[in-house]
């Protein structure tokens, strides 16, 4: 079922997307460049400052793909990018469009909830606290839900092909709304226009050229989430003993990385202008210790929280970067590290 969350109308949008990028002569007209990126908006930063130190970002007509493996927080680390641009100070009347094919519209509340009394100084609530509230209403420590009722737009449609998500994005903007940016999640599940395809990996890259323009056509970022295979963690071989702290079980974990190459089959990473590598050092450390029962009591003893590594592998226009930063899993936030402690 479908809904729309409310959001404030906005005019005046400029058709900054038609005229010439070049003089009749064919020569660069250098003018009408700056004065259309003028006329975008600004770049979008992670809200993570070892990234956001670096420059990186998302800028207005640019895909980016967020990569993991099943388990490693796709969707998790979609709703934080999500939930710092809903925190930002000049939020003003932009609207965020996601296109959710996995989790339902209520799933997708309750976490970015979550997520957001974590980012506005509490201690958090767990998922199941926020749905205790939406029964209750006993609001939150520390909740601006007027974020995502204002800015906010989210569709749940899984039978949604790629002509169907740039077709709603095209009537909200012919409505009046300026959206700010757009997500979807993920890739893989977003049938691709109609047609004949060889293979998956033809039919995810029809969806991101889709995806790609429709970023440029509306001059905003697209951020898709993306699956990858388990060859990132099969190259890394057996996790050894020790704490999730030990020296020797973070080095091997962290050769599960993903890399760019991990995506080429099916993941639109030749169509994204940035790609972003996930690694839950602590999902991987859970897996391994769950297949053997005399672990048991190590197991017990993992706490809530652990590292989550956010690397950009691919950035068409810059720099590549990493951003060791942890995931506080019972709320879903991802935050840098030493912050509100660990």
């Amino acid at each position: 079922m479908d809904e729309e969350i409310r959001h404030p109308e906005w005019h005046g949008e400029s058709d900054r997307n038609r005229g010439p990028k070049t003089q009749s002569d064919g020569s660069l007209d250098v003018a009408r460049v700056f004065a259309r990126i003028a006329s975008q908006g600004r770049q979008k930063q992670f809200g993570w400052s070892a990234l956001d130190r670096l420059g990186l970002g998302f800028n207005p007509g640019e895909l980016a793909i967020v990569a993991g493996r099943t388990g490693h927080g796709k969707s998790t680390a979609l709703l934080n990018i999500l939930a710092n641009w809903l925190g930002a100070p000049d939020l003003g009347e932009e609207v965020y469009v996601l296109y959710s094919h996995e989790i339902p519209q209520e799933a997708v509340a309750v976490k970015l909830l979550s997520i957001l009394t974590r980012f506005h100084g509490s201690t958090g609530w767990s998922y199941h606290q926020v749905r205790n509230w939406a029964q209750t209403q006993n609001v939150p420590e520390g909740l601006h839900q007027q974020e995502i009722e204002k800015n906010l737009i989210i569709h749940y449609q899984p039978s949604w092909n790629a002509i169907d998500i740039e077709t709603s994005a095209r009537e909200l903007q012919r409505a009046g709304h300026r959206i700010g940016g757009i997500f979807v999640d993920y890739i893989q599940l977003v049938a691709p226009p109609p047609g004949s395809y060889e293979s998956l990996e033809h039919e995810v890259t029809a969806t991101a050229k889709h995806l790609k323009r429709l970023g440029v056509d509306l001059s905003c970022p697209v951020i898709a989430a993306a699956q990858i295979g388990r060859e990132a963690a099969d190259i890394a071989g057996w996790i050894p003993e020790g704490d999730i702290e030990d020296e020797r079980v973070v080095r091997t974990i962290a050769k599960r990385r993903p890399q760019l190459h991990h995506l080429r089959q099916g993941g639109g990473e030749q169509e994204a202008d940035l790609v972003i590598g996930l690694l839950n050092y602590r999902a991987d450390y859970i897996a391994a210790l769950e297949e053997n029962d005399d672990n048991r009591q190590r197991l017990e003893a993992v706490g809530t929280s652990g590292q989550f590594d956010v690397a950009v592998i691919k950035n068409r226009y810059g720099v590549l970067g990493i951003a060791p930063l942890v995931l506080e899993s019972h709320s879903g936030y991802v935050r840098d590290p030493g912050v509100f402690g660990r």
